[in-house]
């Protein structure tokens, strides 16, 4: 081994501590920003089902009346024949 080798070791080990110390309050600042980008994605996201008038539930049509559209488009003979060209 080199002369001072040891020594050497000791200061750059502890050195290295006392960084990695240092770090240790820099490992919260990227996960506060993953935390804040996805509070800023689900506002401007709340923001715009809320202007469209989605998260009433509210659309122009009923699913009643959707129902109704749909049973006069369609007779029993024409479901039928559906189902019989799925197979």
């Amino acid at each position: 081994m080199p002369d001072g080798y040891l020594q050497h070791l000791e200061a750059s080990l502890s050195e290295k501590m006392e960084r990695t110390q240092d770090r240790r309050g820099s490992v919260l600042k990227p996960a506060f920003a993953l935390a804040c980008a996805f509070a800023v994605v689900f506002a401007m996201g709340y923001g715009v089902l809320s202007l469209t008038g989605t998260l009433n539930g509210s659309s122009d049509a009923g699913e009643d009346e959707i129902i109704e559209y749909l049973a006069s488009e369609m007779n029993q003979y024409d479901i039928m024949d559906y189902y019989a060209e799925l197979e």
